[in-house]
């Protein structure tokens, strides 16, 4: 039962995350106008894009707070240095070194998903509530407007 294969996979998926993030980047910048063209300029759209693309850039946040906090993790958790040398050791803590092993795999992976997905909710209900405030209150006032010119024309004659 070694977690040497585990190690190697996560140190390879934390170098290759920035990698990653600017590809992405790069991809929705690429495709935005597209998009928008496509979506006839949609107000959900704009306001979903508006939030992903932030949600994109701001991912390196989430992965160095799950870098500092592993880094950090063995000191917050076992705080006297005996507690630290047995932990170290490797004597007798496998199960540990997989838990915390897994713990970190979820800060890296699940942290940023679930920031995604809340920041594309967000940004898809402020889109559509703006589509929905501006096209409520702009169809009533050229409607009002309309009606008092109509009104003033029917008095006149």
């Amino acid at each position: 039962r070694s977690i040497l294969p585990f190690q190697a996979g996560m140190d390879m998926l934390k170098q290759a995350l920035p990698m990653v993030q600017g590809i992405l980047v790069m991809a929705i910048i690429i495709c935005l106008p597209f998009v928008m063209v496509i979506s006839s300029y949609s107000f959900k759209v704009a306001g979903m894009a508006t939030f992903g693309l932030f949600a994109m850039w701001f991912l390196t946040f989430w992965w160095e707070l799950a870098r500092w906090i592993n880094a950090n993790l063995v000191d917050l958790l076992y705080r006297s240095d005996a507690a630290k040398l047995s932990w170290l050791s490797a004597a007798n803590n496998l199960y540990d070194r997989m838990v915390l092993q897994f713990v970190e795999g979820m800060m890296f992976m699940v942290l940023p998903t679930i920031w995604v997905a809340v920041l594309g909710w967000a940004g898809m209900r402020v889109g559509s509530e703006l589509a929905r405030g501006i096209g409520d209150g702009g169809g009533k006032t050229a409607q009002g407007a309309g009606k008092q010119g109509g009104d003033k024309v029917q008095s006149r004659s």
